[in-house]
């Protein structure tokens, strides 16, 4: 493909007899926009992990930005905004902290993006408040915050969608 900008060929991932991914091969062009879908248990977040590099392939391989990601992970996260199903959030941090450190950890020197993205995703009113008291959708969406915060290059996002209102996957497709 001529923009790939992540291709997998003949991707496996098994558990012990179980096998979760049975060879697959996609490529995704730089600039769509993509969508997973299958039943619950299709091995969907599975690939999604693998393509984060929080999970390997049994078989197979695959590549981001034309790299194969053996050994080059490192490199190619800081160009990959993620969000997997559960989110990953520190609970006694405030909404603007736990932006604050994912921007420090990425080494995003632009300050004004945490407040950007609070903008954004309709949380900087609750800026302050602590996460442990937020909602589920109010955290997914501080969770999507927390995946553009790097100004990534690819987003992978695992069920965006998930506790948020009509009104916030509305403003979530917009954004």
């Amino acid at each position: 493909m001529r923009n790939a900008v992540l291709q997998t060929r003949n991707i496996v991932k098994s558990y012990h007899h179980f096998k979760a991914l049975d060879d697959i091969s996609i490529a995704l062009e730089a600039g769509h926009i993509y969508g997973f879908i299958g039943e619950n248990g299709a091995g969907k977040t599975t690939l999604l992990r693998i393509l984060t590099g929080l999970s390997f392939p049994t078989a197979g391989t695959y590549s981001i930005f034309g790299t194969e990601t053996q050994g080059q992970m490192q490199d190619i996260r800081r160009r990959i905004g993620s969000t997997m199903q559960e989110p990953t959030l520190y609970p006694e941090f405030s909404a603007y902290r736990n932006l604050e450190l994912q921007r420090v950890l990425l080494g995003n020197p632009d300050k004004s993006v945490c407040e950007e993205l609070l903008n954004a995703l309709d949380l900087y009113d609750v800026r302050d408040k602590k996460v442990r008291e937020f909602s589920m959708g109010m955290k997914q969406r501080l969770s999507i915050a927390l995946a553009l915060v790097g100004k990534p290059e690819l987003l992978i996002l695992d069920e965006p969608v998930n506790g948020l209102d009509p009104k916030n996957i509305s403003a979530l497709r917009m954004l």
